[in-house]
């Protein structure tokens, strides 16, 4: 006899990948996506969700935004020194 399992969430590295991002954390069921840049290059927070929602039809985005930060040599990626759009989203089952 069969058993099956039911579908399960991607892990974080597999979504990492699908969307292309710079950083990607998971604390208590949300998502934090961020895409670092100098130049925009065409992305926006609208954008970067749209990316979400399109990879992941069932994901729920919570919020959005851009956090500028003037240029600091060596910055990480994704730090707090950093420019980055960020998208705070949910994986609904």
């Amino acid at each position: 006899m069969k058993t099956q399992v039911k579908n399960k969430r991607p892990n974080t590295s597999s979504i990492h990948d699908q969307l292309g991002c710079d950083t990607l954390s998971l604390r208590g069921g949300v998502y934090l996506a961020k895409w670092s840049y100098f130049y925009s290059g065409g992305l926006s927070e609208q954008v970067c969700s749209e990316k979400i929602t399109q990879a992941f039809p069932e994901a729920y985005v919570i919020d959005a935004g851009d956090h500028w930060h003037s240029f600091v040599g060596g910055a990480k990626t994704g730090g707090p020194q950093d420019t980055y759009y960020w998208v705070t989203f949910k994986l609904e089952s």
